[in-house]
């Protein structure tokens, strides 16, 4: 589209602005998007402080008592079955049955398992061999 500039008697096309425009917007809703979702992050992590600190007050125990019980527990909580899949690295998602983009997160803490004993032992899953 044309604009004509006010008594300079040439036209400028105004269509790069615009859409300069169009996608300042897109990024300005998607940052905020992302705010949202950091201050709720922010948020769940809090409540799960708050309920952890319930718990040391229930249990009566100090927070380093706690910490101490709790750190074997935690250390096995989900690390992530990493296998190599046509030539890429893939996470091993056993609740949707198909191997997807690990997350950096799980490329930098999952394991190589040669099998599905293995990531149950390291997982402190128990295994019923009494089924067949």
């Amino acid at each position: 589209m044309s604009d004509n500039v006010a008594n300079l008697g040439f036209a400028v096309d105004s269509k790069p602005l615009d859409d300069a425009k169009q996608k300042l917007g897109g990024l300005t809703d998607q940052a905020k998007k992302t705010e949202d979702q950091e201050r709720g992050i922010e948020v769940a992590e809090r409540a799960i402080e708050m309920a952890r600190e319930e718990i040391i007050r229930d249990a009566e125990a100090t927070p380093i008592q706690f910490n101490q019980a709790a750190a074997p527990h935690e250390a096995k909580a989900g690390v992530a079955w990493l296998r190599k899949e046509l030539g890429r690295v893939v996470v091993v998602d056993l609740e949707s049955r198909i191997g997807r983009q690990p997350t950096p997160e799980e490329l930098e803490t999952g394991v190589f398992f040669a099998n599905y004993e293995d990531y149950a032992s390291s997982n402190g899953i128990q295994i019923d061999r009494t089924a067949a």
